[in-house]
């Protein structure tokens, strides 16, 4: 399934600095996914009139995985990692 996150980009090397998680944030795993294009561009849009000067800079890129991560599971056997489910989807 494909999801989309909301970045911010550097001018001059064009890589990605920054996430919207409903304000900016550098770190990758608090970035908001969001499932629909049309939701993703709508924020962006919102974002792009708050700020015009680093409109341009502003994307939505798809994922063409969705973020997971792994939460530990207790078993019977003892302890282990069990890949858990996906951050902040909406």
């Amino acid at each position: 399934m494909r999801s989309y996150r909301i970045t911010l980009r550097d001018r001059a090397t064009q890589t990605v600095v920054g996430y919207y998680d409903g304000s900016w944030t550098t770190d990758r795993r608090r970035a908001l996914d969001l499932r629909k294009r049309e939701v993703a561009e709508a924020h962006a849009a919102r974002m792009r009139e708050l700020c015009p000067r680093n409109a341009n800079l502003i994307k939505v890129p798809h994922q063409s995985r969705g973020i997971r991560r792994c939460r530990l599971a207790l078993s019977a056997g003892g302890m282990g990692l069990v890949e858990g489910t996906r951050e902040r989807t909406l």
